[in-house]
């Protein structure tokens, strides 16, 4: 079975390992460039020795290493060359210099998001002496040495999937860090009817799509000399059958283990009664309140008109004339300049009376204080029962809400709800005595009576 070489191999902790250096790194003789035009004077580079060599991505001032310009050449030629993700990209960034147009500037280039992890990290200095150290046949420098284009002579080649090859470098950070020594490596081996690599990706550490000049059957793939050593080499075709197969198998034994016996039992066993349970009933969704009513004249509003109902009904009854049984709401979801609100009452039968006292009342609220309403036919406030899934679905809201920040202290989860959510609380039926300034004891009496009733 295919298994990527990152699922195979066994990592240690700390940085990569650098790129091994062969006897041929050494070798300052190009491998794919082509002639230097007589007209341009490179400039001095860093003398190639036998002992051991400081780190490639350091440079001294007015010196790079050949091999790290040849790849940075190499990538920013495949990126104006050929028609890949980041063609539209660079497009964007054009513009006219000394009357020549399709010239983008270095500083957008090593901007560009291809070359987020490429070591050495880019600067427009180090692309400048890249390119007086490696001349680019496709590619023409301003005046200034700061704008670069595609040659008009050389037209963008498309990336074709029979063109496209699948490659594991023996080296898992070559592909994101230094896409262009792919390119390099692949020059020292491949046949020249395959050459030059058009395009090579970089999105992943352990593998990358390169593109060749010319179809890759499966002989070229068979051609072991044609590859560097330790590299895996598929086509495009083979790797993503092979990838496909990879991920069923990785599938199927997912389900396998879901299948075992120890899942088995825990599917077998009772349901977990859920956490928060509510009672059906308790919510009366109103409408056609007014805009700019506030949550204590809407409980004033509607206790109004239970009152007067339940009046109506005892006088009818003969029943000798009492303080009303107040309905007791628990709380009022509402946001101003909403027009409806959401009241959760202590019982059904709390539902049922404000629904039938606003639908006999008849009220329409004139403004945002009006607690007694006037009578009209229609435009009157009305409540209605949640019921079923739009009654599960407002309890739901509630206890995610509540599970948020009901840690936070009593009440913070209904404040949380809608931005305008309150509660109001409506104590019982007693009514609340009258304090004075005055100090008589009848006064003071009084006043203990409430504040010991408050307690």
């Amino acid at each position: 079975m295919f298994l990527p070489r990152q699922v195979r191999k066994t990592y240690t902790a700390g940085h990569p390992t650098p790129l091994p250096k062969s006897s041929a790194s050494k070798n300052k003789s190009l491998v794919v460039s082509p002639e230097k035009p007589k007209s341009i004077e490179p400039v001095a580079v860093a003398a190639s020795s036998t002992t051991t060599a400081a780190p490639t991505n350091i440079t001294r001032p007015g010196t790079i290493d050949l091999q790290s310009a040849e790849a940075i050449v190499v990538v920013i030629e495949q990126l104006f060359s050929s028609e890949n993700p980041w063609t539209e990209w660079l497009d964007a960034r054009r513009r006219e210099i000394d009357g020549e147009h399709d010239y983008v500037h270095l500083a957008a280039v090593i901007e560009c998001p291809y070359f987020k992890e490429h070591r050495p990290a880019l600067s427009q200095i180090i692309v400048r002496r890249a390119f007086e150290a490696i001349p680019s046949r496709v590619l023409q420098i301003s005046q200034d040495g700061y704008h670069i284009r595609l040659s008009s002579s050389t037209p963008r080649i498309p990336i074709e999937d029979s063109h496209t090859i699948y490659v594991e470098p023996s080296v898992s950070n070559a592909t994101t860090r230094t896409p262009g020594r792919l390119a390099l490596e692949l020059h020292k081996t491949l046949p020249a009817e395959l050459l030059p690599v058009v395009y090579t990706t970089n999105e992943h550490r352990s593998w990358a799509l390169l593109t060749l000049s010319a179809p890759v059957t499966q002989e070229h793939i068979d051609n072991h000399e044609s590859w560097p050593q330790g590299w895996i080499v598929l086509t495009r075709t083979e790797w993503e059958k092979r990838d496909a197969m990879y991920k069923q198998k990785r599938h199927e034994a997912l389900q396998a283990r879901l299948a075992s016996h120890h899942v088995r039992e825990m599917a077998n066993a009772p349901p977990i009664i859920p956490k928060h349970t509510f009672e059906p009933g308790l919510i009366v969704h109103i409408t056609n309140i007014h805009l700019d009513a506030t949550k204590p004249s809407i409980s004033g509003f509607i206790m109004r008109c239970v009152d007067r109902v339940q009046r109506k009904r005892d006088k009818a009854d003969g029943k000798p004339e009492a303080i009303p049984q107040r309905v007791k709401i628990n709380y009022i979801d509402y946001k101003r300049g909403t027009g409806q609100c959401y009241l959760r009452q202590a019982t059904v039968k709390d539902s049922e009376l404000i629904i039938e006292a606003l639908k006999k009342r008849r009220r329409v609220m004139l403004d945002g204080d009006d607690k007694k309403g006037k009578k009209e036919k229609d435009g009157y406030v009305q409540g209605r029962l949640l019921e079923g899934v739009e009654e599960a679905e407002y309890w739901r809201k509630v206890e995610e809400v509540m599970g948020k920040v009901g840690k936070k202290g009593a009440g913070q989860g209904v404040k949380a709800l809608s931005a305008g959510l309150a509660t109001v609380n409506l104590r019982g039926t007693v009514k609340r005595p009258r304090t004075g300034t005055g100090s008589s004891p009848d006064c003071l009496g009084k006043k203990g009576k409430f504040e010991e009733m408050l307690a």
